[in-house]
C-alpha cells in the first residue's frame, strides 16, 4: 500500500508539474511574442491590436491547458485522502476551474470573432 501511496504522490506532482511548465510556457511566450510587438517602430493600430488578440488567444489557450491538468492532479490528489471535507475541497476547486475555462473560452471565441469581422472589414 505504501508504494501505491507513493506512486500515486508521485504522479500528482508529475501532473502538478506539467500544468505548471504549460502555464509558464504561456505566459513566457506571450510576453516574449508582446515584447517584440512593441517594440517593432511601427506596427499601426489596427496590426498592433490584431496581434494583441493573437497573443491573448495563445496564452488563454495555455492557461486552458494547464487548468485541465490541475483539475486531473486534484482528481489524482483526492484518491490519497479520500475524506469528505477533501472531496467537498476538490468540487469546489473543480467547479471554479470550470468556471474560468468556461469564460476564458468564451473572451476567446469572442476575441476570434471579433478578429474575423475586423479582417473582413479590411478586404472590402
Amino acid at each position: 500500500m505504501e508504494i501505491l501511496n507513493t506512486v500515486l504522490w508521485t504522479v500528482f506532482y508529475t501532473v502538478s508539474g506539467i500544468g505548471v511548465l504549460i502555464v509558464l510556457t504561456g505566459v513566457v511566450e506571450g510576453a516574449w511574442r508582446f515584447s517584440l510587438l512593441r517594440l517593432d517602430r511601427h506596427p499601426g493600430h489596427a496590426r498592433l491590436i490584431m496581434e494583441t488578440d493573437l497573443i491573448r488567444e495563445r496564452m488563454g489557450a495555455h492557461l486552458l491547458l494547464g487548468l485541465d491538468f490541475f483539475i486531473a492532479a486534484d482528481i489524482i490528489k483526492s484518491t490519497l485522502a479520500p475524506t469528505w471535507e477533501n472531496v467537498g475541497v476538490l468540487a469546489a476547486i473543480v467547479a471554479i476551474r470550470i468556471a474560468l475555462s468556461y469564460f476564458l473560452s468564451r473572451e476567446m471565441e469572442q476575441t476570434r470573432r471579433e478578429r474575423n469581422e475586423l479582417s473582413n472589414e479590411k478586404d472590402l
